[in-house]
């Protein structure tokens, strides 16, 4: 459901809760936090590369951590009611349309810079 590395249950709150607030549709507000975290992978990932971090190493220690915080018993989640609401939207993943969607909204983004700059 929370993917690396935004597992503050906090920040996500807070973020899904400022989205509504601001007029989001919950499906609008996920698909924002999904964009905000892949955003953010994507750069932490090449800050890490520029710095000399071998990306695969990363992943592969954080998915030992994430087997054995999964053997944990569940969480409370009763502070986090918004993310309590989205959960079922928020677990489900279709990398393909998502990557799809986002890079459709980045080539627009630069077709638009590049007739602005022109």
């Amino acid at each position: 459901m929370v993917a690396p590395p935004l597992r503050s249950l906090r920040w996500i709150e807070g973020f899904l809760a400022a989205l509504l607030s601001r007029g989001f549709s919950e499906d609008a507000a996920v698909y924002a936090y999904r964009a905000f975290g892949s955003f953010l992978i994507g750069h932490l990932l090449l800050e890490a590369s520029a710095e000399g971090a071998d990306p695969a190493t990363a992943i592969d220690a954080r998915g030992d951590a994430d087997r054995k915080s999964g053997e944990r018993s569940a969480l409370d989640l009763s502070a986090y009611p918004t993310l309590t609401r989205l959960a079922d939207r928020l677990a489900v993943e279709d990398m393909r349309e998502e990557f799809e969607h986002s890079l459709g909204n980045l080539l627009e983004r630069l077709e638009e810079a590049r007739d602005r700059m022109a």
